[in-house]
């Protein structure tokens, strides 16, 4: 059996690592990827002996906190967990990939979405898989009131019928169960709304100036306000999104992918499905939603020469093999980036092949969006046509003075390749 593991881009498990002699890294992640690392450096220090890899993992806020702290501070870790929304933030301290261990050409063959993360002509991570949001819902409480599979939502306004019928109130009015609870994730879903109307997240002609107002995203913002209010089925007092589903304060939740996971590590118990979001007249959009990539590893530019080598190493090892890929996948449930390996099922993967990508977006995208128009409208009562006046001026303050530049126009309105 060859020792040579890969496609295009490949991996021979018979060079020695680091001459041989011993050596440690510190390799930090969040700890919903826990399981899988771990899997990863076993295999790994299987064939490499003379490695040590030393794993820590804390939650996703403690991770991305703790490590902007440590790598400001020109310490940190060897190898880390990366995440896009930081890519600006941690630009500086990020190594480029060896172009020799991680040639362009072959990455591209193997890889959805590579070359849109080419920056100053390198790499300094790649998707491994690419999530995008769905509805889930709590399956006792939708049979329960009578729903069948014939009532899964085709329209937003089918959703906001359904949730009616799920909303349960108390003797004075108020909502003790959300039929939908979007509370937390308001700006994806105004988001979604946009992009299925064909309004594009950024100017074509002008990839770092966003695209907030208009009649598209003054019907989205107002479906979103009627989602609350006296005849609504959600209040603001009740937990957020995916706390009030697991909790069962929710009947139905907009969320990402990675909500599979957060709920089946803490609410084990709960009986819960999903279905594709609906559309504005029930056919296929433009695009469904925006999606976003799990991100393969960093390695810290200020780590010392031997431990870099022997960290790209473990990343390489990692990107040509399918088996840590497809795990990631799987315990995140999203689509994999990688072209040897099939979607977790037919229907994801033609979702995911009609979303957008616009890039990494940097953190203050959302937040904006949430503190500025969301929360504003919503929570305060606040103007929608100066909120959403507001918050474009802003973001685009915001974007005017960042490296971004949105991909979207070159990436987002066609489907990815085929294998």
């Amino acid at each position: 059996e060859s020792p040579v593991i890969g496609h295009a881009l490949r991996y021979d498990t018979a060079l020695p690592v680091n001459g041989g002699r011993p050596i440690i890294i510190t390799f930090w992640t969040q700890i919903n990827q826990q399981a899988v690392y771990e899997h990863l450096i076993a295999d790994y220090q299987q064939i490499h002996p003379n490695v040590t890899v030393q794993l820590v993992t804390s939650s996703y806020g403690d991770h991305f906190a703790r490590l902007k702290t440590a790598l400001q501070a020109g310490m940190g870790p060897d190898l880390f967990h990366m995440h896009n929304e930081f890519a600006e933030t941690f630009r500086d301290f990020l190594a480029p990939y060896p172009t020799d261990r991680f040639p362009l050409e072959a990455m591209e063959k193997d890889f959805l979405q590579v070359s849109s993360h080419v920056t100053d002509s390198r790499l300094h991570f790649i998707d491994t898989g690419l999530m995008t949001s769905r509805i889930y819902y709590n399956t006792r409480m939708w049979h329960m009131a009578g729903l069948g599979p014939a009532d899964i939502p085709r329209t937003w306004e089918d959703l906001r019928r359904v949730a009616r019928k799920l909303t349960v109130r108390g003797s004075d009015g108020r909502i003790l169960r959300a039929g939908f609870n979007p509370n937390g994730i308001g700006a994806d879903l105004f988001t979604a709304l946009n992009l299925q109307q064909g309004q594009t997240l950024f100017m074509p002609d002008n990839p770092a100036r966003p695209i907030i107002g208009g009649p598209a995203a003054t019907r989205s913002l107002a479906f979103i306000r009627s989602l609350y209010g006296p005849d609504g089925v959600c209040d603001v007092r009740l937990p957020q999104f995916h706390e009030a589903l697991g909790s069962q304060k929710a009947a139905m939740i907009y969320a990402w992918g990675w909500a599979s996971s957060w709920l089946d590590t803490n609410f084990p118990d709960l009986e819960y499905g999903v279905f594709p979001l609906p559309s504005w007249d029930g056919t296929v959009p433009p695009a469904w939603d925006r999606n976003n990539g799990e991100c393969s590893m960093g390695v810290n530019k200020a780590a010392r020469a031997e431990r870099k080598a022997v960290a790209f190493d473990l990343v390489c090892f990692f990107l040509a093999s399918d088996k840590y890929l497809a795990e990631i996948c799987k315990s995140l449930d999203i689509a994999p980036s990688k072209l040897s390996l099939d979607a977790n099922d037919a229907q994801s993967s033609e979702i995911i092949r009609r979303t957008v990508w616009p890039g990494p977006l940097p953190s203050f995208y959302n937040k904006t969006l949430s503190d500025d128009l969301i929360d504003p409208v919503i929570i305060d009562g606040a103007d929608p046509q100066a909120s959403l006046a507001a918050t474009r001026n802003r973001l685009e303050r915001l974007f005017a003075a960042s490296a971004f530049r949105s991909v979207e126009n070159r990436y987002s309105w066609k489907p990815p390749r085929e294998k």
